[in-house]
């Protein structure tokens, strides 16, 4: 009961964080394939122009994993973040140079702004790449 009532609390805290400071966000797009390094786009939704640069994206705290009661793994501390900012569209890239080798990854991505911050926990799927 109190570990349902403490990922209910997490995710509330998830789900309001977006609206309450207008930067949200959106969908991942992953660019990778299983057995090659992890690469991805997170569309960063409500960035006003210049705000982009001051914005810090990092893996969420391992106390907001536990929290969330998502699974904190090694490969995890090798994921880069950086913000970026091109053709009108800013998103933030994830990537990680190490081989991806499990078929799904999750993580909770955190981004700080001056107005406050946002947690969103994302869940990866994988394909193996196409024989050539």
């Amino acid at each position: 009961m109190t570990k349902h009532l403490g990922i209910l609390i997490a995710t509330l805290m998830v789900g309001f964080s977006g609206e309450v400071f207008a930067l949200g966000l959106g969908k991942i797009e992953v660019l990778s394939k299983l057995n090659q390094p992890f690469e991805a786009r997170v569309p960063l939704i409500g960035v006003h122009e210049g705000e982009a640069d001051n914005l810090k994206v990092s893996l969420a705290s391992q106390e907001r994993f536990k929290q969330a009661g998502v699974e904190y793994t090694p490969y995890l501390t090798g994921l880069r973040f950086e913000v970026v900012t091109k053709e009108g569209m800013t998103y933030v890239r994830v990537h990680n140079h190490d081989l991806l080798q499990e078929p799904y990854l999750s993580f909770l991505l955190e981004v700080r702004s001056s107005s406050g911050n946002v947690v969103q926990q994302y869940n990866a799927l994988f394909d193996p790449p196409m024989p050539q």
